[in-house]
């Protein structure tokens, strides 16, 4: 315990300054809050995130609708678009109807392969233009992992740089007491006046 005290700053050492003593407490004190912290903040940014994405998700569907596109010609794989090329998709012309009842024409992702005259489930908005699906469970549950997992990383930088902050103020503060300090002394040392 006494080698610990001594690590940290908290021993009985004459020679440790009221501002080393300080800052050891400051360094326990932000450990502890990072300790206390960290976990109820992840779980309370958490939880904002997850009612955050579902208010989303809903509003998102409540304002897109789901309607099936019917190709208009074969689709070929499209060696421009390495995105939709790998997965076995492409962009394809293709015609729907929109909600609102008026005829829509456009590229729509397809299956490679696909023949003309094949339907193929949309999201559009309520004008009709294409947009992405609404977001979905897992996307919800992917958002809330990232979130909880960087908590306590941002918290930890945050503590990290309150603590740099107030090792600075204190060394600025200890310079100026040994300048002052030394002052004091030095013409004793060397029988020099200033």
């Amino acid at each position: 315990m006494v080698a610990l005290g001594r690590k940290i700053g908290l021993d009985a050492n004459p020679l440790r300054r009221g501002s080393d003593r300080a800052e050891a407490w400051v360094r326990i004190t932000l450990i502890v809050v990072f300790l206390i912290g960290s976990p109820l903040a992840a779980v309370a940014l958490g939880q904002l995130t997850s009612a955050a994405s579902a208010r989303a998700a809903r509003a998102q569907a409540a304002s897109e609708h789901q309607v099936t596109a019917v190709l208009v010609h074969r689709v070929a794989k499209s060696a421009n678009d390495p995105l939709y090329g790998t997965a076995g998709f492409a962009w394809a012309a293709a015609r729907w109807t929109a909600p609102d009842g008026h005829r829509r024409a456009g590229e729509v992702p397809a299956p490679v392969g696909s023949p003309a005259g094949r339907p193929v489930t949309i999201w559009v908005d309520t004008a009709g233009r294409l947009v992405y699906p609404p977001i979905g469970d897992g996307q919800i549950a992917s958002r809330v992992i990232a979130v909880v997992a960087l908590t306590p990383a941002l918290l930890g930088v945050v503590l990290a740089g309150a603590l740099w902050l107030t090792r600075r103020w204190l060394d600025r503060r200890r310079l100026g007491d040994w300048a002052a300090e030394w002052s004091a002394v030095e013409p004793l040392w060397t029988k020099r006046t200033h």
